[in-house]
C-alpha cells in the first residue's frame, strides 16, 4: 500500500486583498493515514473564488470519504467526485446570481493500492519528484502554456508574460471549459515526493530550487523553508501540499504474494522415481507369476499349453485389460 511518510502544507496570503486558495486536508490537520490531498485556487478575476475553492475541496472529500479504500476504479471514483463538486457549484449559483461566474482550479492526488492517481483542471500544478528531479508534472490549462506548446514563446517568456494568469479551464457552476485531466502514476518508490501547488507558489520556486531543497537533509521542515522563501515576495497567494512517500511496495508485494500463491510445478507422472517403482512392481509381478507357475506345475495344475511362462503372462495381461470398462481404459491411456 502507498503510504505517506511526511506531509508539509502551506495556505498563505500573498499580496492579494484576500486568500482565495483552499487545500484539503485543511492546513495543519493532515496526517500520514490520509490518502487524498487537494489544492484549489479560486479564480480571483471572478466573484467568490474563495467560496468555489472551498466548496470543491469539501465536496470531493465528502464523496470520496464514503467510498471504501483502496478503490477498485480510482479514476472513475475521482471523476464522479468532481462531477459531484461541480453540481454543488451549479446549485450554489442558482441561489446567488452574483456568483454566476465563480470558479476554481483543481489539483488532487489519491494514493491508492498500487498507484497514485492525479487529476487537475486549470494552472494549479502537480509534480512527481524523485531524488530532487521532476519525473512528471501536469500540463497547465493556461494561455501561456498553449503559446509555449505551439512554439510561440519560450518557458522563460511565459514566466513574465502579461497574460500568464489567463486560464483555459476551471471548475465552475456553468459547466463550461471544465474538463479534468487524469494521470496514473505507478512504480512509486519510498522517498518519492508529490508536490501540489498553486501558480503563486511557483513565483519563487522553480525546479532548481526543488532539487536543492528536497535533497538537503539538513532542511527537515520543508514547509517552513518554502514559507520563508515565498513570504513577502510572492504577489499571488501561495498554497501547496508536499507529500513524501514512506512505502510504495504495493506492486512488489503483489508480485511476491502471487509468487507465493503459485501452484507448484506439476511433477510428471512418470518421473525417474516412478519409473523405478513401476519397474520394481513389474519384476515382483513376474516373480510372483513364475513362482505360481512352478508351484502349479509341480502339483499338476498346469496344462502343457500353459507350460511356457511368457504365454501365461500374455494371457493374464489380456484378461486384465478386457476386464476394464472402455472409459477407464481410455482415461488411463490419456494420463500416460
Amino acid at each position: 500500500m502507498i503510504v505517506a511518510k511526511q506531509i508539509f502544507s502551506l495556505n498563505e496570503q500573498g499580496k492579494r486583498r484576500n486568500n482565495e486558495d483552499n487545500i484539503y486536508p485543511p492546513k495543519g490537520s493532515a496526517n500520514t493515514s490520509d490518502k487524498l490531498f487537494i489544492v484549489c485556487d479560486g479564480v480571483g478575476g471572478e466573484t467568490k473564488g474563495e467560496v468555489a475553492s472551498e466548496m470543491v475541496c469539501t465536496a470531493i472529500n465528502q464523496y470520496i470519504s464514503k467510498q471504501q479504500l483502496p478503490l477498485s476504479d480510482g479514476h472513475q471514483t475521482i471523476e464522479n467526485a468532481i462531477l459531484f463538486a461541480n453540481s454543488k457549484l451549479a446549485e450554489y449559483i442558482t441561489k446567488d446570481v452574483a456568483a454566476e461566474r465563480m470558479s476554481t482550479t483543481l489539483t488532487l492526488i489519491l494514493m491508492n493500492q498500487q498507484s497514485v492517481i492525479a487529476a487537475w483542471c486549470g494552472d494549479t500544478r502537480i509534480h512527481h519528484i524523485r531524488d530532487g528531479r521532476v519525473l512528471w508534472k501536469s500540463d497547465d490549462h493556461s494561455l501561456v502554456h498553449e503559446l509555449v506548446r505551439n512554439g510561440e514563446i519560450s518557458q522563460a517568456e511565459a514566466r513574465t508574460h502579461p497574460r500568464r494568469n489567463v486560464i483555459t479551464r476551471c471548475l465552475n457552476g456553468q459547466n463550461v471549459n471544465n474538463k479534468v485531466d487524469f494521470h496514473e502514476i505507478t512504480g512509486c518508490k519510498a522517498d518519492d515526493f508529490f508536490l501540489l501547488c498553486t501558480d503563486g507558489f511557483l513565483e519563487q520556486v522553480d525546479e532548481q530550487v526543488l532539487y536543492e531543497v528536497l535533497n538537503d537533509d539538513q532542511t527537515t521542515d520543508k514547509g517552513k523553508y518554502f514559507l520563508q522563501l515565498c513570504e513577502g515576495k510572492t504577489k499571488d497567494n501561495f498554497s501547496m501540499y508536499l507529500v513524501k512517500i514512506a512505502e510504495a511496495t504495493a506492486a512488489i508485494d503483489m508480485e511476491e504474494a502471487n509468487a507465493e500463491a503459485e501452484v507448484p510445478p506439476v511433477v510428471p507422472i512418470f518421473s525417474k522415481n516412478r519409473w523405478r517403482l513401476a519397474l520394481l512392481a513389474m519384476i515382483i509381478g513376474i516373480a510372483c507369476i513364475t513362482i505360481l507357475f512352478i508351484w502349479r506345475r509341480k502339483n499338476g495344475h498346469i496344462s502343457q499349453e500353459d507350460a511356457n511362462p511368457q504365454e501365461l503372462i500374455r494371457k493374464n495381461s489380456v484378461t486384465t485389460l478386457a476386464a476394464k470398462p472402455p472409459f477407464l481404459y481410455q482415461l488411463s491411456f490419456i494420463k500416460t
